[in-house]
C-alpha cells in the first residue's frame, strides 16, 4: 500500500487492512492492464474509492472473493460492481431493501436463484455507480430493480430527488456460489 492508503486504515483490524490492501492491489493491476501508471486509490467522504483522473472503477469483496474493475471514464459512463454469497438474506432484511413492487417481482421469478440476495447485490452496484456522480448516499428505497426473465440482465430506476439519471442497467451471474453483478450502462 501507498503511505496515504495505509493511513486510511490505521488502527483497523487485520482483516479490514488485508481486504483494503488487496482491493487496492487489484485496482493497480487493472491500471496496468489499461497502461495507466500505478497510483494510490484514496477514499472519499463516504469511504468510496477515489480514482485517478480519467478513470472510473469499483471494488467489491465478500467471503472468499475480492475484485476491482477500472475503465477509462471516456469509454464507460458508469461502473459499479458487487459480490455476495449466493444464499438467502437474513430474515427481515428483504423488508428493508425491497419495495412492495420488488417483492412481487421477485416472487414471480423462477426458482434456483436467491433473488433476495441478488436484489441486494444489484442495489449495492447501483449505489456504487450513482454515488460518484452525485456525492450523495442512495437509500435502498430510492432505486427499484427489475430482472429481465430469461436473461442475466437487470434495470434499476432511480427515484432519488435531484438524480442526474433516471436509471442504470447491468448484468449478473452466479459463479462458484458467489452472486456477481455489475452496472455498466445508463438506462
Amino acid at each position: 500500500m501507498y503511505p496515504e492508503e495505509r493511513a486510511l486504515v490505521a488502527g483497523s483490524v487485520g482483516s479490514r487492512v488485508a481486504t483494503f490492501s488487496t482491493g487496492r492491489d487489484c485496482a493497480r493491476r487493472a491500471f496496468a492492464e489499461l497502461g495507466h501508471p500505478p497510483a494510490a486509490v484514496l477514499s472519499g467522504a463516504q469511504k468510496e474509492p477515489v480514482w485517478p483522473p480519467g478513470l472510473i472503477g469499483s471494488i467489491t469483496h465478500c467471503r472468499s472473493y475480492l475484485a476491482a474493475v477500472v475503465a477509462p471514464a471516456a469509454a464507460v459512463p458508469v461502473l459499479g460492481i458487487d459480490a455476495e454469497p449466493h444464499e438467502a438474506l437474513k430474515p427481515g432484511l428483504i423488508a428493508v431493501i425491497a419495495s412492495p413492487a420488488e417483492k412481487d417481482h421477485l416472487a414471480a421469478l423462477p426458482p434456483g436463484v436467491h433473488w433476495d440476495r441478488l436484489l441486494f447485490c444489484v442495489k449495492e452496484c447501483v449505489y456504487k455507480a450513482w454515488s460518484p456522480r452525485t456525492g450523495r448516499w442512495l437509500d435502498f428505497n430510492e432505486a427499484e430493480v427489475r430482472f429481465s426473465p430469461g436473461t442475466s440482465s437487470f434495470t434499476a430506476r432511480v427515484t432519488a430527488a435531484g438524480s442526474p439519471t433516471t436509471g442504470f442497467a447491468g448484468d449478473w451471474a452466479i459463479v462458484d456460489e458467489i452472486v456477481l453483478a455489475a452496472v455498466t450502462r445508463l438506462n
